[in-house]
């Protein structure tokens, strides 16, 4: 796995955050595969040891749980119904991008996560039915939580 030169830790866990955040908000804070709402976890389409796509939207999909074991544990089922909800021209597009170097301009790359972010949460709070089952559940920060197969997101 090749590493980011002068890059920091924190930078790139600061991209990491953001990028989970974007995954969430495109997805209306759902798992795109069964629809549910708790346990949600970002999850790279294509590995994100690859540099070039590590914090592209397109290369991001918000899972469960349950989605997400399934995506690690069935590779070939989870691509398949990727590709299928997606388009062949959607993943021909990420592998070109995951094949071919570029170089970073980390602080235009975490404004435009930002921007994603906040653009995407904007339009999904104007969903009425959305705002209301944040409201019946109280929905409270994301954390962290290990478990027997791993650590996975718990909502507080």
């Amino acid at each position: 796995m090749k590493k980011l030169i002068g890059v920091s830790s924190y930078v790139k866990k600061k991209l990491d955050k953001l990028w989970r955040e974007a995954i969430y908000a495109r997805a209306n804070y759902r798992c795109e595969r069964c629809g549910k709402t708790m346990y949600l976890n970002p999850h790279h389409c294509i590995s994100r040891r690859f540099i070039a796509i590590r914090w592209d939207i397109d290369n991001g999909i918000c899972l469960c749980s349950g989605c997400h074991l399934l995506a690690h544990h069935n590779s070939i089922e989870f691509g398949l119904w990727i590709i299928s909800k997606r388009g062949r021209a959607w993943f021909e597009k990420l592998s070109y991008k995951k094949d071919h170097k570029r170089r970073f301009d980390f602080k235009l790359l975490e404004s435009e996560l930002k921007v994603d972010t906040k653009v995407q949460g904007k339009l999904n709070l104007m969903s009425n039915a959305f705002a209301k089952e944040i409201k019946k559940r109280k929905v409270g920060k994301v954390g962290r939580t290990k478990t027997q197969g791993g650590i996975r997101d718990k909502v507080r």
